[in-house]
This record gives C-alpha cells, sequence and structure tokens, in this order.
C-alpha cells in the first residue's frame, strides 16, 4: 500500500466502503469479490483491489463504463427468442381469435379454427417475426403473485400462444395500457412469470382481424397445366397443350397462340381474394352460384388443378367466385374477370408468315380494290384503280400484321359495331392465302379510334362467322391506309 500511494489507509484509494462491489461466481465454494475505488490522480484509471487479498491495483476506467447502470441492465430486452427453433402452430385468443398449423407434408399454413381455411403463411410468420423483434421498454415485476384483475390480465386482453406440435414454446399474454404511459402496454410472459412493457404497436398488431390471415391467393400453382376449359353461358372452350404447342379442340380446331395461353395461365394465377362474404353459404343462388355464368378449369394431365366458378357482381367492382375444392364464397376484382377469355376465337393465333399472302382483296368506302401476288413475288393491282405498287412496303406491312399483338374482347351485341364507328370508316381488308398455309383468309374490319390513338378491329377467320374485337395498333393502321386503300 505504501508503494501504491505512500499510506495504508483505504480511504484514500476511494475503498472504504466502496459503493461498488463485483462478484464473481465461481464452481468452488467461495466467490470471488472485488471492490472499485476512486479515481487515480492523473486521471483515465481506477483503484481497485480483491476481498481478503493484500495490494491495491490500478486498471483502465473504461472498464467502470462496461458496468451496468441498473439491475435490469444486462437483461435481454427481446420479447421472446425462437431462434433455432421451429414452431408449426399460432393461436391467437381475444376478440379477433384464430389458430393456425403448418401443414407437414405442404409446409402451407392452414387456418383450423374459428374455421378451416388455407392461411397466409408470409403474413403469420411476419406477424411472429415483428413481436420477435419487439424490444422491452422496461421491467414491471418478476413475482409470479401479481393481482392481474387491474392490469388487464385476469382475463388477458389478448394472448399468444407459439408451439410445435403440443409443446408450447411461447406464450404471452397482453394486457392493458398503463395510463401513465399510454405508448406502452402491459405483457406477461408465462414461461418467465414476469410483467413487462413494450410499445403499444404489438398490442395492436394481435387484435388483427382474421381476415389478415387467410391467403387471398385464389389459385394453387398451375405449374404442369396441359388443359384449360373455358365455359362462358352455353359456350365451351376447350385447349389442350402438346409440348410448348397450344390447341383449341372444342368448339372447332385451331393452333392457340401461345402467348396468349401463357398470359391466360398468369391471370388465373394472379387473381387476388378481396373478401371474403361467406365461407359456409346455404342458398349459392344468392350469390348467382348455383349456375355460374364463368367456369375456368385448369388441370395437368387428369389431375384438375382448379375450378373456379363465376357467379353474381358484389357491388360494382367485385364479382362472387368459389373455388370447386372449397365451399367458401370469396370476391375478386370484376375488371379481372373482364379480361379472361370468353369465346374460342379470343385464343386463336393470329400469327402468319407474310410470303402466305397471295391476295388481298380491299374495300373502303363503297370502292373495291384486289391485290394480287405474282408467282416471282411482285404484287400487281387486279380490280380496281390502278398505281403504282411498292412491294418492299406491302410486305413489311404484312410481316407486321403477321406478328401483330393485342387486346382481344367479345362482341356480345352487333348493334355495338354502329357506336364503335365501323359503319363510318367502312374499310375492310381481306387477306387470302396459298394453300397449306396457317388460315383460308383473315379478314379485319376497322372502326374507331379509343382514347390511346389504337383502332377497334373485328377479325374473322376461314368461314367462321364468329367475329372478335381486338385492339389494333394506330401506328400500324397508318401503313395499312398507305398499302391497303381503294382509292
Amino acid at each position: 500500500l505504501a508503494a501504491a500511494g505512500g499510506t495504508n489507509n483505504l480511504s484514500a484509494f476511494g475503498l472504504e466502503g466502496s459503493a461498488i462491489t463485483v462478484k464473481l461466481e465461481t464452481t468452488s465454494d467461495q466467490p470471488i469479490i472485488f471492490q472499485l475505488g476512486g479515481p487515480t490522480p492523473l486521471g483515465s484509471q481506477f483503484y481497485f483491489r480483491r476481498v481478503g487479498a493484500d495490494g491495491v491495483y490500478t486498471a483502465d476506467e473504461a472498464f467502470l463504463a462496461s458496468l451496468p447502470r441498473t439491475a435490469d441492465y444486462w437483461r435481454d430486452r427481446g420479447l421472446f427468442d425462437l431462434r433455432g427453433r421451429s414452431f408449426d402452430r399460432i393461436e391467437v385468443r381475444g376478440k379477433t381469435p384464430f389458430t393456425a398449423v403448418r401443414e407437414p407434408d405442404s409446409d402451407a399454413w392452414r387456418l383450423t379454427k374459428p374455421l378451416s381455411a388455407r392461411a397466409d403463411g408470409p403474413r403469420i410468420e411476419a406477424l411472429v417475426n415483428a413481436l420477435q423483434s419487439t424490444r422491452v421498454a422496461a421491467f414491471v415485476t418478476d413475482s409470479p403473485i401479481v393481482d392481474l384483475e387491474p392490469l388487464g390480465l385476469q382475463p388477458p386482453d389478448t394472448e399468444l400462444i407459439l408451439g410445435a406440435g403440443t409443446n408450447d414454446l411461447v406464450r404471452l399474454q397482453f394486457g392493458k395500457t398503463p395510463t401513465n404511459a399510454p405508448e406502452y402496454v402491459l405483457v406477461r410472459r408465462l414461461a418467465q412469470t414476469n410483467l413487462v412493457l413494450v410499445p403499444v404497436e404489438a398490442g395492436m398488431l394481435m387484435k388483427l382481424p382474421l381476415a389478415n390471415f387467410r391467403d387471398r391467393q385464389l389459385t394453387p400453382s398451375l405449374d404442369g397445366t396441359t388443359e384449360v376449359r373455358i365455359r362462358a353461358g352455353d359456350a365451351t372452350v376447350r385447349a389442350i397443350r402438346r409440348g410448348t404447342n397450344w390447341t383449341v379442340v372444342e368448339p372447332e380446331t385451331f393452333a392457340a397462340d401461345p402467348n396468349l395461353m401463357i398470359r391466360l395461365l398468369q391471370q388465373l394465377s394472379g387473381l387476388e381474394i378481396v373478401d371474403f362474404p361467406n365461407d359456409v353459404p346455404a342458398d349459392l343462388a344468392r350469390y348467382g352460384l348455383d349456375r355460374p355464368r364463368r367456369e375456368f378449369s385448369v388441370l395437368a394431365g387428369t389431375n384438375e388443378l382448379v375450378r373456379l366458378q363465376f357467379g353474381n357482381n358484389h357491388g360494382t367492382d367485385k364479382v362472387f367466385v368459389r373455388r370447386g375444392d372449397e365451399t367458401s364464397i370469396y370476391a375478386t376484382p370484376l375488371a379481372e374477370l373482364l379480361r379472361l377469355p370468353e369465346v374460342a376465337s379470343q385464343l386463336r393465333d393470329l400469327h402468319f408468315a407474310p410470303t402466305n399472302v397471295v391476295e388481298v382483296v380491299i374495300e373502303q368506302k363503297g370502292r373495291q380494290r384486289t391485290l394480287s401476288r405474282k408467282p416471282a413475288g411482285q404484287w400487281t393491282v387486279t380490280t380496281g384503280a390502278n398505281g403504282p405498287l411498292l412491294d418492299e412496303a406491302i410486305n413489311e406491312t404484312l410481316y407486321r400484321l403477321g406478328q401483330v399483338e393485342s387486346t382481344r374482347y367479345v362482341l356480345a351485341d352487333p348493334k355495338q359495331l354502329e357506336l364503335l364507328k365501323f359503319s363510318e370508316v367502312a374499310h375492310t381488308v381481306t387477306f387470302r392465302f396459298k394453300p397449306g398455309s396457317e388460315f383460308s383468309s383473315i379478314k379485319l374490319q376497322f372502326g374507331g379510334r379509343n382514347p390511346v390513338n389504337n383502332l377497334l378491329a373485328l377479325a374473322r377467320f376461314d368461314e367462321n362467322s364468329q367475329p372478335v374485337l381486338f385492339e389494333f395498333p394506330g401506328t400500324l393502321y397508318e401503313d395499312v391506309l398507305r398499302d391497303f386503300s381503294a382509292p
């Protein structure tokens, strides 16, 4: 001691009645106790001694900053910790109760209470992750004996149970919000029998409605699809896939546009449930589902992946829909249904090779003109007004017509043609093909322009009288006017 400061008085080192004691428990019977004293005269260090041993030592004062400020300083402030442990059951009790389990075969979540239904696994796991990342703001008490009723914990306002099989891993009870701390809510952790305060947002998560945790994807995975069946009223369509090629086989046989079939499957896969009107319907007629107006069936071989039945409109922007393998009635956006095809011609492959076109018949405002391709490939006027023809321009326009992609619609009422200005435009172009081509003929009838300057057009294939209404690119029509007019 004399060497450390010229005195053997502990008070000179701030060690007499030291306020800070560090006790280390060991495997032996005797703990190790250190007394921490005052700062050294030069600063940046402090004095300490080991109780029961001679000598006073110095250490860097940075050690003092690592000491806990309060009894709770070193406590884990995570609300719970499931790291390294998996759970397959979640129970929420309270005003919006539900139970969901993870199915072992599919790894998908499914509601079991208050009803059996598909659950939204990502949302369930997001809820658990949000609660697991919640930090404890304060530890209220660790006593197992607490008057719970004034705290809103007898019974609890809401309760969360996470389990693996029948074993409960986490059990939390949420109570009241303290009047002097409205930004927090009381939580009882039954594993530790302690009360803590956490941000009130954690309590709000526990009160989310059941619909928030239901699976809103209407259709399952459609991977491996080999057949699509469509029914709209009395009209039926059946398309099958062989390799990468799609063919419509009912009500007639022709090649289907592979891009349109891919888009159809994508549209069906993307249908979202926006409302849950009835999970135990007693009267399907009330929803127009006793005789559905539209139906789509998707198959992989002989296995039906999904069957969707659409009924009445639900309000102005939704439509009732039901899956063939579920009892619940859902609502999905009406606009999505209106984008789906109704008749076979909406799926027809319109692509053609420009070199297969041998004749173009033009009708425009009562005038007619016919262009024919000579064996050597040159174009000539065979009927109507004569004039110079640009073979390269005609062939380029034919090429672009053979590659056109556009949105297709159903013409429900021929009277709509007047409203769409077909008689006013009065321009029809018929393409005739050489034998063995994609078509015998395609007849295009042009109507008025829409707000984005595209035209509405009618297409008729071969001898089929059922037209398809589609949106025709406005820029391409300028080329049609240049090359296929009847002056």
